[in-house]
């Protein structure tokens, strides 16, 4: 088992020099992105051809097998230059990745053509069983990149005639249903290229093939026998999620430090006597704060990738390193944030016309980064929490 885990260590190395030759390309569709709310069809494409929704996908299933710090490098490149089409492909590839690496009985069902792509939403709705399978009827929103999926993983209840719970976990939803409706409700100030509407079934049925209860998705190692193990079957469940959405919001304050710093040796500083911003020292220690504090909190998203790709393969991750994770991730949107606030001070009042790629990227950013799962305040609480013997305020780690 540990000689198989380092031979499957091996990441993608070349995604990132994928993602930059597509770069100019994503940049002059973000726009048209951001209009549609949705990846622009040629973006799409183009992410399609170049094997990039494949990157985390087992090889045993054909992918690259690609570690988690892999996929979060890639999808912050992505979002470099749009940040909204970087959260719809970072879900979108991330829950792909894990769904394509279930075992056979499952993969067949869910991957007649070879290409198919899943969405996630936690949220869970109602089922009931009928026959071998179970009928779903709920609405889940907040479903980032439908309108490029054929699936939909969706929370589920499942109830007895009386209304008592039986059992919980995840269906597969058929988007392409007659009894299944993408709901048009993503409406937002930021992260409008996401596409993350609103999932609706009404009676659809799901055979019980496509139920994963929740006790199986904690153990994917269970799921798929160790003879076939990889690393990223050994990922911890909890900090996954935290780590797939983060990395659009990284990428995007990247994006507008790289911005800024692009213009300071040409732009004035209006009513002040600086021909150049660079000419200025506050502004220049401005410009330093801003890195610092995003290469901050860079360290902190490294240390949560390094517990799952280097961590989890070597041992069980404890309790208190999960909590951890969920910590850094959470510190790591507030230093974001703080730095975002820096750069458009140095940026000044020009970076908030419409036609400027800064003032996208921070509304992108001001929406990604509060998503519950990078709740800067609650992920310190639970740290706190953690370290005092106290109880869990997470749903997903009830035991800290």
């Amino acid at each position: 088992m540990d000689q198989l885990v380092r031979q499957n260590t091996m990441t993608a190395p070349d995604s990132l020099e994928r993602v930059r030759a597509l770069q100019p390309l994503i940049a002059r569709h973000a726009a048209e992105a951001e209009e549609r709310g949705a990846i622009a069809p040629p973006v799409f494409e183009a992410l399609k051809a170049a094997g990039l929704f494949r990157m985390t996908v087992a090889r045993r299933a054909g992918g690259e097998g690609a570690s988690l710090r892999t996929f979060v490098e890639t999808v912050a490149e992505i979002a470099k230059t749009c940040a909204g089409t970087a959260w719809a492909y970072g879900l979108l590839s991330g829950t792909t990745g894990m769904v394509a690496s279930l075992p056979e009985a499952q993969h067949r069902l869910l991957f007649e053509r070879g290409d198919e792509l899943c969405c996630f939403v936690g949220m869970k709705c109602g089922a009931v069983r009928s026959g071998d399978g179970y009928l779903v009827t709920g609405q889940w929103p907040y479903a980032s990149g439908s309108l490029h999926a054929d699936w939909a993983l969706c929370g589920v209840i499942v109830r007895d005639e009386n209304g008592d719970q039986v059992e919980s976990g995840q269906v597969f939803i058929d988007l392409s249903s007659d009894d299944v409706e993408i709901v048009r409700d993503w409406n937002v100030a930021g992260m409008s290229a996401s596409g993350s509407n609103r999932v609706k079934a009404d009676g659809h049925f799901v055979p019980a093939d496509l139920f994963m209860r929740d006790s199986d998705m904690m153990n994917m190692a269970g799921l798929i026998g160790e003879a076939q193990l990889e690393p990223r079957d050994l990922w911890p469940i909890e900090p996954q999620f935290g780590l797939t959405v983060l990395p659009a919001t990284m990428g995007a304050v990247t994006g507008m430090l790289e911005s800024v710093r692009q213009k300071m040796n040409d732009r004035p500083i209006l009513s002040w006597n600086y021909d150049r911003q660079s000419d200025s020292h506050l502004l220049l220690a401005k410009l330093g704060e801003a890195a610092i504090k995003i290469d901050s909190a860079w360290m902190h998203v490294y240390r949560a990738c390094d517990v799952v790709d280097r961590i989890a393969q070597e041992r069980v991750v404890t309790k208190m390193e999960k909590v951890k994770t969920q910590a850094d991730c959470g510190y790591a949107m507030r230093l974001a944030r703080e730095a975002a606030d820096i750069l458009l001070d140095i940026a000044g009042p020009g970076a908030f016309v419409q036609s400027s790629t800064i003032q996208r990227q921070w509304r992108d950013l001001s929406v990604g980064s509060r998503h519950n799962a990078l709740n800067t305040g609650l992920s310190l609480e639970l740290l706190g929490r953690a370290l005092t013997g106290g109880k869990s305020n997470i749903k997903n780690m009830p035991e800290i």
